[in-house]
Formats: C-alpha cells, sequence, structure tokens
C-alpha cells in the first residue's frame, strides 16, 4: 500500500539520509525511530479512514461524470473527470491493500490454531476449486 504511493521513497530516503552521531548501531536506531514517527504521519495523511476516502472518491468521480454528460465537448471537464477516475482507482486499489494486509494478519493470528475460522476457510477453498472446477468441465466445447 505504501510502496505504491509516490511520496513513500523520497520519505524514507530524506529520513534515512539524516546523519546522528554515535556508534552505527546508535545511528541505526535513531534512523528507525525518527521513520516510525515519519511513516505514522505519512500513513495518518494518506491512508487513514480509508473507506471514506473511497466514498468521497466514488462521489466526487460521479459529480465529474454527471457534469461531463452535460457538456462533453469541455476539455478542462474531461481533465476533472479523468483526475477523478485516476483518484477512484487508486483510493480503491489502496482500500484492497488494507483489507487483504488486515486479513492476511487475521489468518496468521487464527489461522494455526485449529480454530472453527481456519476450518471454515480451507472448507470454503475447496469448495470455490470445486465450483471452478464444474463450471469449466461443463462449459467447455469439444474441439474437433
Amino acid at each position: 500500500m505504501w510502496m505504491d504511493h509516490d511520496e513513500f521513497m523520497p520519505l524514507v530516503k530524506k529520513v534515512w539520509d539524516q546523519n546522528s552521531g554515535g556508534c552505527p548501531m546508535y545511528q541505526l536506531c535513531c534512523k528507525l525511530r525518527k521513520l516510525k514517527q515519519e511513516l505514522k504521519l505519512f500513513n495518518m495523511a494518506h491512508f487513514s479512514n480509508i473507506s471514506d476516502r473511497v466514498k468521497d472518491a466514488k462521489n466526487e468521480m460521479d459529480k465529474a461524470q454527471q457534469a461531463l454528460h452535460t457538456a462533453h465537448e469541455n476539455p478542462i471537464l474531461c481533465m476533472r473527470e479523468r483526475d477523478a477516475v485516476h483518484k477512484y482507482a487508486s483510493t480503491v486499489r489502496a482500500e484492497e491493500s488494507f483489507f487483504k494486509q488486515k486479513a492476511r494478519i487475521q489468518w496468521l493470528s487464527l489461522g494455526d490454531q485449529n480454530t472453527s475460522y481456519f476450518h471454515k476457510s480451507v472448507n470454503g477453498r475447496q469448495n470455490k476449486r470445486m465450483e471452478q472446477d464444474c463450471f469449466v468441465e461443463t462449459h467447455l466445447e469439444p474441439v474437433q
């Protein structure tokens, strides 16, 4: 999620390039502490309330597309609509990445404990594979 953002790597480089006195291990600890602070601020600025941001971006995109529909020859509205679509797509990708990470964390904490969650997810995966296999078998036509 962070790696896809344009400002992430320059932020890490800026923090990492700062000099601090002391032995190499102390310098590493100082850099990591400073990077943690900066990443918390970065996360709050760009990824907090991601579901609300997706809704806002969707509304903005809908408004831009509605305005473009009424005056489709206007180049300013075309640019606004293109930017709104890009913003919506990037926020949806960020939200999807957030939920994938959250699911992975839940899986790691509950997956190996033989819980009902673990068994339900394994059975769900098996059922999904079986459905896909049945769909492929019934929709394939013989090759002549």
